[in-house]
């Protein structure tokens, strides 16, 4: 309820932290809570989804992106088998992601962390 909303706020606040550390370490952070929360995540996901993507695809530090990749997998674990039915187009969004950085990242260890 209220705590997961103010969890997920400061993990997405974070995200955009100036300092590489604090970004990658929020991606983390955020990628267990989504993998605890699985289902639960309700409103927040579209949000979510929109910080692991924007994350992914642009960030300036390699190892930032790689923590996005990173996220990312763990959302789609975390939602399970059920995930199409509860993720729809979010779902989508996150698969296109990780293959568009596995064809187009220009760090090696960041493409191959997204196959």
């Amino acid at each position: 309820g209220q705590y997961r909303e103010n969890l997920l706020a400061a993990f997405l606040s974070a995200a955009r932290d100036s300092s590489e550390l604090v970004r990658s370490s929020s991606l983390s952070g955020l990628a267990s809570v989504c993998q605890f929360l699985g289902y639960s995540l309700g409103a927040c996901l579209h949000e979510i989804t929109e910080c692991f993507v924007s994350i992914g695809r642009s960030d300036s530090c390699p190892q930032v992106r790689q923590g996005a990749v990173f996220a990312i997998k763990s959302i789609l674990t975390g939602l399970g088998s059920l995930s199409v039915e509860v993720a729809g187009d979010a779902l989508r969004k996150l698969y296109r992601c990780l293959k568009e950085i596995e064809r187009e990242d220009p760090d090696p260890l960041t493409q191959t962390h997204a196959q």
